[in-house]
């Protein structure tokens, strides 16, 4: 849902280690970079919320600090943690306005 705007276009650059985006007092860390390539879930379709994942491929490699760090991917299914964190910026409510603070959450496994 991410990598296409309101006018049906991906984006062209991300930005790292930037904890509110109105602010520049937490800019120390920040990050731009192009992206060059979009590599979206095979089976990800825009009009439905599955596989909606995707890999970028960006102009050089990602500095990683205290604010940016890797997303872990395991291909074996097994889950390695009981708690992770998620962090997004979003709505919290139907109709409420985007935030422009990071959000996180802490979100316990379950077995299904």
């Amino acid at each position: 849902h991410c990598l296409i705007d309101k006018r049906n276009q991906p984006p062209d650059t991300v930005r790292l280690g930037d904890l509110d985006l109105f602010s520049a007092e937490d800019d120390t860390y920040a990050q731009q970079l192009k992206i060059v390539k979009i590599l979206r879930h095979p089976e990800h379709t825009f009009s439905a919320s599955y596989h909606d994942v995707a890999l970028l491929k960006l102009e050089r490699n990602v500095t990683l600090d205290q604010t940016v760090i890797p997303a872990c991917l395991w291909s074996d299914g097994e889950v390695r943690f009981r708690e992770m964190v998620a962090t997004g910026w979003g709505n919290t409510g139907f109709g409420t306005i985007v935030s422009t603070r990071i959000y996180t959450v802490t979100l316990t496994s379950v077995s299904l």
